[in-house]
């Protein structure tokens, strides 16, 4: 997987052991696109579950919103926001972004 941020907060350092800078387009739709067209998006929560754990166990979060991801040509999700706060399990995905992935 690749972590994608498009803007750099410098003050939150903590966030660059984890998540690699690209600077570029992604050319794909966006998670909240799938969900708003009623796609099947089963394969891409693996890959953001994935992250929720890693970004946990490096004591952060990232915002899960699903217009915050983008999925490539080849089915990769991407992270495409700046956002990266200190870890608080009331905002990772399963208590906070899962409502919005599973928008049925």
């Amino acid at each position: 997987f690749l972590y994608i941020c498009k803007k750099i907060q410098l003050r939150k350092n903590f966030c660059y052991n984890l998540i690699m800078f690209y600077f570029g387009e992604i050319e794909g739709k966006t998670i909240l696109e799938l969900v708003n067209e009623k796609e099947a998006i089963n394969q891409y929560v693996f890959q953001v579950k994935a992250m929720q754990e890693l970004c946990k166990n490096k004591g952060i979060n990232i915002d899960y919103y699903p217009s915050n991801f983008v999925v490539d040509k080849n089915n990769n999700i991407f992270y495409i926001d700046y956002e990266c706060n200190k870890y608080d399990p009331k905002w990772d995905y399963d208590n906070w972004g899962k409502q919005y992935w599973e928008n049925k």
